[in-house]
């Protein structure tokens, strides 16, 4: 929509403007209408970020979403084994762990 408006030739002061009136609230701030503006008359015509070389995307699958959160459980079982196991031996010894200096 933005995209319309530039190429109707309206500034983005007028653009902000009018977005203001229809949405209210619920416009974008005056200063991303201007960046976007700008960007549209540099001749970018998607929102989406250019393709750059580094990092490939991370998707988020079901299955990704699944092993992590078993890895996840399985750590936190394993964590309370170990702290379970320990409040059990000093109980049936006796001893008590003293954390102070």
């Amino acid at each position: 929509m933005l995209r319309f408006f530039v190429l109707k030739g309206l500034k983005a002061k007028e653009i902000y403007e009018q977005l203001l009136e229809v949405y209210k609230e619920s416009s974008p701030l005056k200063r991303t209408v201007e960046f976007w503006a700008g960007e549209s008359n540099r001749g970018r015509a998607r929102l989406e970020d250019d393709p750059r070389e580094g990092r490939t995307k991370t998707a988020t699958t079901a299955e990704i979403i699944e092993q992590y959160f078993t890895r996840r459980i399985t750590y936190e079982k394993a964590v309370w084994k170990v702290s379970a196991t320990h409040v059990n031996n000093s109980t049936k010894t006796g001893s008590k762990t003293n954390f102070s200096a």
